[in-house]
């Protein structure tokens, strides 16, 4: 299932690249990002953190779009960060810490809409 997901993460990076982004397509990355919520939620955030998977958000975090509903997908994806920062084991809070989630969060303040700006400091 993982594997089907990050297929459509990779998808959405080809869209990107290419200028063919369309709402469509942010829709489904936006499910997709919100079932790595779901992951990031639970006692499987430090198999998703061990996976690598979770530096795959970074870009969707960072690329600029003319999209509105793109700005939705900035924010869920910074919640999965969010997620990943609120658990109580050491091991996730020093890999946000290791991996500057902070200042990827700050960044967004600057590419995204007021939603964006609310959940980086989720």
């Amino acid at each position: 299932m993982v594997g089907l997901m990050m297929q459509e993460v990779l998808l959405v990076y080809m869209m990107m690249a290419d200028g063919s982004l369309n709402e469509k397509a942010c829709m489904r990355l936006i499910n997709v990002i919100i079932l790595f919520q779901c992951i990031a939620a639970r006692e499987t955030r430090q198999k998703l953190v061990n996976s690598c998977i979770v530096y795959f958000l970074v870009p969707l975090v960072l690329f600029v779009s003319n999209l509105e509903v793109y700005d939705n997908v900035r924010a869920v994806a910074l919640s999965v960060f969010g997620i990943l920062c609120q658990a109580i084991e050491c091991s996730a809070l020093q890999w946000a810490i290791e991996n500057e989630v902070v200042e990827l969060c700050l960044i967004s303040k600057d590419t995204g809409n007021k939603l964006t700006r609310v959940m980086r400091f989720s």
